[in-house]
């Protein structure tokens, strides 16, 4: 169902030792990762306006050199579209535990964004 959806997308990958971990808690730059993986498996052609809204927000965080490379572009994303935030003092904190309480919230942000750019 859903997990096979979400890996032949390309939105979950797995841990790179072939497995999946649903019981293991993820890192907010994972999270990061997978809200734009989804965002582009779910409606690709949404995401076409929000280049300028990228461009525009030029989001920095105290603490970008502590993001993984694979990361730093889903960060910088999300970020700048108001998905995610940062957890304050101007720090991402790419290595924190993504909590269930956030990721309610920013995939209801995630979708807003979605239905405002197919719109």
């Amino acid at each position: 169902g859903y997990i096979k959806f979400c890996y032949s997308n390309g939105i979950i990958t797995g841990d790179g030792k072939g497995n999946f971990n649903p019981y293991n808690t993820i890192t907010r730059q994972d999270a990061a990762t997978m809200l734009l993986r989804a965002a582009t498996a779910i409606k690709a052609d949404a995401m076409e306006g929000w280049g300028d809204k990228i461009a525009a927000a030029n989001v920095a965080f105290d603490d970008g050199a502590a993001f993984a490379p694979y990361a730093k572009e889903a960060i910088q994303t999300m970020a700048a579209l108001d998905v995610m935030n940062g957890v304050g003092n101007n720090q991402f904190a790419p290595k924190a535990t993504y909590t269930r309480q956030q990721s309610f919230v920013t995939v209801y942000r995630l979708m807003l964004q979605i239905i405002d750019g197919a719109e």
